[in-house]
């Protein structure tokens, strides 16, 4: 037993503070990120009439979430390779917005962005699942009254259907 020796030393080391502000940083930015997506796409998906469509989007949107993090890097990893026929520099080329091909993987000018995205695609579909859960919970009376006093589909969406969403979102 060593007592508190290691948080001292830990505490010392001269990158630790840094290290621990990125770590902090970039687990807030996900967070509202995914949770931002997640909440946009529950809302689209909940005003799908077509039950087929529906059902056909939010299979493609949960997908991602059951891959293991090593299918989506390597996805990504070869989205995003450095070369000029890499899809995604090949589509920026291709329309003129660089001129040669980015390592978006190993760049610090574009990591944080690269990985914002795919935390986003991969964990939206397990936020959208809880908020859609949420939104079904919604009586449909609250809409049916609403509309009966003349609100729009965006004062419905902004006096009924983010309270409702509120307690979610805040867990």
């Amino acid at each position: 037993f060593v007592g508190l020796k290691n948080f001292q030393k830990m505490f010392s080391m001269p990158n630790f503070w840094t290290a621990f502000w990125n770590t902090l940083q970039i687990s807030i930015i996900k967070l509202f990120l995914t949770t931002a997506a997640a909440v946009i796409v529950s809302i689209f998906l909940n005003e799908i009439a077509n039950i087929h469509f529906k059902k056909i989007v939010q299979t493609i949107i949960y997908l991602p979430h059951f891959m293991s993090w090593v299918v989506v890097a390597s996805v990504f990893k070869m989205l995003l390779a450095p070369y000029d026929t890499a899809p995604v520099n090949s589509i920026l080329i291709n329309m003129g917005a660089i001129d040669s091909a980015i390592d978006f993987m190993n760049s610090t000018a574009y990591w944080r962005g690269t990985f914002y995205i795919m935390n986003v695609w991969k964990d939206t579909g397990w936020g959208t699942i809880l908020f859609l859960a949420t939104l079904s919970g919604i009586s449909p009376d609250l809409y049916e009254a609403a509309q009966i006093d003349g609100a729009n589909r965006w004062k419905r969406l902004i006096y009924i259907t983010l309270p409702a969403l509120a307690n979610t979102i805040i867990t």
